[in-house]
C-alpha cells in the first residue's frame, strides 16, 4: 500500500501542487526530495502566518470542496494536533478521513518535515488491522494534511467506558490482533508511540466479526520532538503522549525502541481486563513518576483458580516491567503467550483458538424469506450440527490425551536432606580429617597383618572399639554436610572392617548398609542403592534375632519396594509387597501387637497403584477395598492427621480412576475424577498434581457429558 504525495513534476513547470495520487514509479526520487522541500518551505511560512489564529480550525466553517478533490460531509472530531473530517471523493464518490493539521504545527520546518516522513512510513504499512494512509499534501494556502481510510466502528475507549471491564475472551482477541499488527509496523521499523485504547477502533465485519484497526501511527514523535509546541501538548484535559500509557524510558525523555510499544500494550491490556488503568496520579507529572517508581497491582490474585483471566494477568504484568530487558522483546512473542494462554494445556490450541474465534462473532439476524425455509435450515443445520458431534463425541479417546501418571502416586523413594552444619561443625569437621588421618595407616597395618594370617587380639579390638567408631563418626559428619561422596567411602571402610571381625555387631553392619543406600538416594544413584538395602537385607535375614529381623526387614521391604517401582521393575516390587503383606499377617498373631489401622490401609493404596502402574486388572477392586477400607476408618476417627487421611483417600480415587478410564469403564472414572479433583481444587497442597487431575477429570467429562464439558470450559 503505497501512498502518493499530492505534488508531481511537468514539463511547463517545476512543480505544480496536485492532490490526486499518481504512480510511485512515476516520481523520481530526487525530484521527491526537492518538490517536498520546497512546499514544505512554502507551508511553513503560510502557517506562521496563520499562528495569530491561536490554535482555532481554519476550516471551522468547512468549505464544501477540499483541495479540488473532495467534498467535505461533516467534522468528525478535534484532538490536540489536528482537526478529522468525513469526506466523499467527487470523482471515485469514496468515502475518506481528511485529517488536517492544526496551524501551531505548520508553522516550523522540522515540524512539517518529520510529518512528512512519518506519512511515507505510515504509508508502506500493509496489514488490515492498519489504518491505511492513503494520501499526504500540503495545499496552495499551506494546510498539511493526511488521507485516510473512513471506518465506522466504536473505539476500545468507548467499550471500556460503557462496559467497563471486558470479557477475557473477547478482549483476548483484541490483543492478539493489535499484536500481529504492531509486530508487522515493527519490522518495517515504525514505532506507534502513543498506544492508548482510543486508538484502537473495533469494526463489525459479517465475515471475520470483530476486527481491529490501529489509527494514529508515527504521529506522536510530531509534538514530542519540539519543545516550543509544550503550550499546545493538552486538549481537552488529555496530556499528549497520554502518561497514562507511557513507558518509563519514554517518560524520562530516552530513545525509544520496540519495548515502549509493548509497555504500552501492557497499559491497555490492563485496562481492558480491569476497566482501570494501572498506575494513575493526581496530574500528568504525577502518573509519569509512578510510571517510572511504582508497581501495578494484581488484575487478580495469584491465589485464585486457573482461568483465561489469570493467564492473561501474567502476560500483562511481564510486558509492565520497568526494565525493557525484563518485558517481552517483541509482539510476536506477547502474541505467542497470548495465543497459549487460551488453551494452555492442549496441543491443538492453535485449531481451538480459531474455532473459538468464529463461535464469538458477533451473529447479525439473518432475513428469511419465509418462515417455512428459516425452519427448514434450522432443522438441516440442527441435523448437521448433532450428527458431526455426535460423530466426535464417539470417535474421541480421552486416553490418547490424558497424563495416566508413569510414577506412583504414593511409593515416592524417601531422600535424607542434609542437615545445616552449626558454627562448631567446620572445627569438628577438621577434627574428624584429623583422625583419618591418624586412623587410616594404622587400618593398613592391620590389615597387612591380617593378610598375611597374623591375627592378633589386641588389632581386632582396636577395629571393634575405635577405627570403626570412628569411621562411623566421621561419616555421619559428612552426610549432615551433604558431602555424601565421601561418607559412602567412610561406610565401605567400615563394612570392610567389619568383615574382618569374627563376630561383628549384626545390627550396625545392618544399619551401615542402609545408610550408604540412602546416601546413594541422595546422589540419585537408584541402581546402587537397591545394591545396599538388598545387602542390607539379606545381611538382616541370616543375623538378626526374631524380634529386631521383623522390623527390619519390613522396613526394608518398603524401601526395596519403592526402589523396584522407580526403576520400573513391577514384578520385583509385586514380591517385596507379598512379603510386606505377610509381614502385616504375622505381625496379627501377635499378642501385644497393636496395629496401626492407616498403616495397613496406605500399603493397600500403594500396592494398588504398583498394580495399576503394572496395567493390571485387579487393581480396580484392590483400589475399591482401600477407599471403603479408608472411609470407614476416617468416619470413625477423631484424630489429629484427618487431612493426611482425607489425601490418601482423593489419591486413591484418582488412581480408581485412572485404572478404569484404561479399562474403558468412563463414566465410574468420571465420578471418581471428580471427586478427587474437587478435594484437590479445595485444599490440595500440589499445584502440579491438581492440575493433572483437572485436565484428565475434563477429559474424562468430554467423552462422557461433552455438554456439562462444554460449559465448564467457558466458565474457566
Amino acid at each position: 500500500m503505497g501512498g502518493s504525495f499530492g505534488y508531481f513534476m511537468t514539463e511547463e513547470k517545476k512543480e505544480i501542487p496536485a492532490s490526486a495520487s499518481v504512480p510511485e514509479d512515476l516520481i523520481e526520487k530526487t525530484s521527491i526530495v526537492e518538490i517536498s522541500r520546497t512546499l514544505l518551505e512554502d507551508a511553513s511560512l503560510a502557517g506562521r502566518r496563520r499562528a495569530s489564529l491561536s490554535g482555532e480550525d481554519e476550516l471551522s466553517e468547512r468549505p464544501l470542496i477540499f483541495d479540488n478533490h473532495w467534498q467535505i460531509v461533516e467534522r468528525l472530531g478535534e484532538g490536540g494536533m489536528s482537526v478529522v473530517y468525513k469526506a466523499r471523493h467527487l470523482e471515485l464518490n469514496r468515502l475518506v478521513a481528511i485529517k488536517v493539521l492544526l496551524p501551531h504545527l505548520t508553522c516550523n520546518m522540522k515540524n512539517l518535515q518529520r510529518f512528512r516522513q512519518e506519512a511515507v512510513t505510515a504509508s508502506q504499512l500493509n496489514h488490515p488491522n492498519v489504518i491505511k494512509v492513503e494520501n499526504f499534501g500540503v495545499t496552495p494556502d499551506g494546510r498539511t494534511f493526511i488521507v485516510m481510510d473512513f471506518i465506522e466502528g466504536v473505539s476500545l475507549s468507548d467499550l471500556i467506558a460503557k462496559e467497563g471491564k471486558i470479557d477475557p475472551m473477547r478482549a483476548l482477541f483484541i490483543f492478539v490482533q493489535c499484536t500481529n499488527a504492531l509486530q508487522h509496523a515493527h519490522d518495517r521499523n515504525v514505532i506507534h508511540r502513543d498506544l492508548k485504547p482510543s486508538n484502537i477502533m473495533l469494526v463489525d465485519d459479517e465475515e471475520s466479526g470483530e476486527v481491529v484497526r490501529i489509527v494514529d501511527f508515527g504521529i506522536a514523535k510530531l509534538v514530542l520532538d519540539d519543545e516550543d509546541q509544550v503550550q499546545h501538548l493538552t486538549q481537552t484535559g488529555e496530556v499528549f503522549g497520554s502518561p497514562l500509557y507511557m513507558s518509563p524510558e519514554q517518560c524520562r525523555g530516552e530513545k525509544l525502541d520496540n519495548r515502549s510499544d509493548i509497555y504500552s500494550m501492557g497499559v491497555l491490556m490492563y485496562e481492558t481486563l480491569a476497566g482501570r488503568a494501572p498506575l494513575k496520579g493526581a496530574n500528568a507529572l504525577d502518573t509519569m513518576q509512578r510510571q517510572l517508581s511504582d508497581a501495578p497491582e494484581p488484575i487478580v490474585s495469584e491465589t485464585a483458580p486457573d482461568s483465561l483471566l489469570k493467564r492473561l494477568n501474567t502476560i500483562v504484568l511481564k510486558a509492565l516491567e520497568k526494565d525493557p530487558a525484563l518485558r517481552y522483546q517483541s509482539m510476536q512473542e506477547m502474541e505467542s503467550d497470548l495465543n497459549n494462554a487460551l488453551i494452555s494445556a492442549e496441543k491443538d490450541w492453535r485449531n481451538r483458538a480459531k474455532r473459538l474465534k468464529k463461535t464469538y462473532k458477533r451473529l447479525k439476524p439473518q432475513k428469511w424469506t419465509s418462515r417455512r425455509m428459516a425452519a427448514f435450515y434450522g432443522i438441516g443445520l440442527a441435523v448437521v450440527f448433532v450428527g458431526y458431534f455426535g460423530a466426535k463425541v464417539a470417535m474421541f479417546d480421552p486416553l490418547t490425551a490424558m497424563e495416566l501418571e508413569p510414577e506412583s502416586l504414593f511409593s515416592q523413594v524417601e531422600k535424607p536432606a542434609a542437615k545445616l552444619s552449626d558454627e562448631q561443625f567446620a572445627l569438628k569437621t577438621e577434627q574428624m580429617d584429623v583422625i583419618v588421618m591418624r586412623d587410616t595407616p594404622i587400618w593398613k597395618q592391620i590389615q597387612a597383618r591380617i593378610r598375611s594370617g597374623d591375627r592378633r587380639v589386641e588389632d581386632l579390638d582396636r577395629v571393634a572399639s575405635e577405627l570403626i567408631p570412628n569411621a562411623l563418626l566421621a561419616a555421619k559428619k559428612y552426610r549432615e554436610s551433604g558431602n555424601f561422596h565421601a561418607a559412602i567411602n567412610f561406610e565401605n571402610w567400615v563394612l570392610d572392617m567389619y568383615s574382618v571381625l569374627a563376630q561383628p555387631d549384626a545390627a550396625e553392619y545392618v544399619a551401615t548398609y542402609m545408610l550408604q543406600g540412602k546416601d546413594y538416594l541422595s546422589l540419585n544413584q537408584y541402581g546402587k542403592a537397591y545394591r545396599a538395602f538388598r545387602n542390607a537385607y539379606d545381611r538382616a535375614s541370616k543375623t538378626l534375632n526374631s524380634d529386631a529381623r521383623r522390623d527390619t526387614i519390613m522396613q526394608l521391604n518398603f524401601a526395596l519396594m519403592r526402589l523396584a517401582v522407580h526403576e520400573r521393575n513391577f514384578e520385583e516390587a509385586l514380591r517385596h509387597a507379598g512379603e510386606i503383606s505377610e509381614g502385616f499377617f504375622e505381625r496379627a498373631k501377635w499378642r501385644d501387637y497393636h496395629p496401626n489401622c492407616q498403616d495397613i490401609f496406605a500399603f493397600q493404596s500403594e500396592l494398588a497403584d504398583i498394580e495399576r502402574l503394572n496395567n493390571m486388572p485387579g487393581s480396580v477392586g484392590d483400589f475399591k477395598r482401600a477407599i471403603k477400607n479408608w472411609e470407614n476408618f476416617i468416619k470413625s476417627s477423631r484424630s489429629n492427621d484427618q487431612y493426611d487421611w482425607q489425601e490418601y483417600l482423593a489419591k486413591s480415587r484418582y488412581g480408581l480412576g485412572l485404572a478404569e478410564a484404561q479399562q474403558k469403564d468412563f463414566q465410574s472414572a468420571r465420578e471418581n475424577l471428580e471427586t478427587a479433583y474437587e478435594f484437590f481444587r479445595l485444599r490440595g497442597k500440589d499445584p502440579a498434581l491438581t492440575e493433572r487431575v483437572r485436565k484428565n477429570y475434563l477429559l474424562i467429562l468430554r467423552k462422557t457429558n461433552p455438554f456439562e464439558y462444554l460449559l465448564k470450559s467457558l466458565r474457566s
